[in-house]
C-alpha cells in the first residue's frame, strides 16, 4: 500500500469535490433525507418510507454518470432537482483544510484543476455556495466527456483535452470505484479521503494508495 506522495513527481493536482474539497454531510442528507421527503409526501410517504422506494433506482444507476445526472432524476422523479438543492444549499461547505491546501497547491506552481461527476448545474450551484473556484486552471464535470471518472477510458480523453501527462498527476477522491477507474486508467498517484462527511466517523482505508483524512494532511512539498 503506498504510504507517502513523490512530491517530485507530480505536476499537476486533480481533485474531486464533492467528499474530497466539500463536505459530503450535504449530499448524504440531499439524497437520503430531502429529496425523498419531497419526493414521498404527495404520495403520503414519510422520508423513510420513500426512501425505500427510491433505493432501488439508487442502487441500480450507482456509478454510471446517470446516478450523477440532474436531469436523469429530474424525469424519472417528476422533480426539480436542482431547485430542491438550492433549497438547502445553505448546508454546502467546504471540509477543513481546503483552502489551505488549495493555496499551497497554488503557490507552488503546480497545475490545479477539479474534476467532478456532478452534473454541471450541481457544480455551480456548489462554486456558488463556495467560492473556491478561482484556485483552479478548470473546473470540470466528467459529463463533458460523456462517462463518468469510474471508467479508466475517461481519464486519457480528460487528460488529452487539458494537455495534462497522467503518470505525472496526482488525483485525490473518497470513492474507491472512483479511485480504482483512474489507477486503471494511468493516473500516477493516488489518494483516498477517509473523512468525506463530517456527521459520520471516519473510515478504514479502502485500497492499495495512500490514504488521509482530509487535505489538511497532504501539503505538498516544494
Amino acid at each position: 500500500m503506498q504510504n507517502s506522495l513523490d512530491w517530485s513527481r507530480i505536476d499537476a493536482v486533480l481533485l474531486d469535490m464533492d467528499g474530497t474539497l466539500l463536505d459530503l454531510a450535504f449530499d448524504n442528507f440531499f439524497w437520503l433525507q430531502h429529496l425523498p421527503g419531497r419526493w414521498g409526501a404527495p404520495r403520503g410517504l414519510d422520508p423513510e418510507a420513500a426512501l425505500a422506494e427510491l433505493m432501488p433506482h439508487f442502487t441500480a444507476n450507482r456509478g454510471s454518470l446517470r446516478w450523477y445526472c440532474l436531469d436523469h432524476w429530474s424525469e424519472l422523479l417528476g422533480l426539480d432537482v436542482a431547485a430542491l438543492k438550492r433549497e438547502c444549499q445553505e448546508r454546502i461547505c467546504v471540509l477543513p483544510g481546503t483552502e489551505a491546501f488549495l493555496a499551497r497547491v497554488q503557490a507552488s506552481g503546480r497545475r490545479l484543476l477539479l474534476v467532478t461527476n456532478a452534473h454541471p448545474e450541481a457544480l455551480q450551484i456548489k462554486l456558488d455556495c463556495c467560492p473556491i473556484g478561482h484556485y483552479f486552471e478548470r473546473t470540470e464535470s466528467s459529463h463533458a466527456w460523456g462517462m463518468p471518472k469510474e471508467d479508466p477510458d475517461f481519464w486519457p480523453l480528460f487528460a488529452g483535452d487539458c494537455g495534462l501527462d497522467l503518470s505525472r498527476c496526482l488525483f485525490v477522491d473518497d470513492s474507491e470505484s472512483v479511485l480504482l477507474g483512474a489507477r486503471a486508467g494511468g493516473v500516477g498517484q493516488l489518494c483516498g479521503i477517509l473523512a468525506p462527511d463530517s456527521s459520520i466517523p471516519a473510515r478504514q482505508p479502502f485500497g492499495p494508495w495512500l490514504h488521509v483524512h482530509g487535505l489538511a494532511e497532504m501539503f505538498p512539498k516544494d
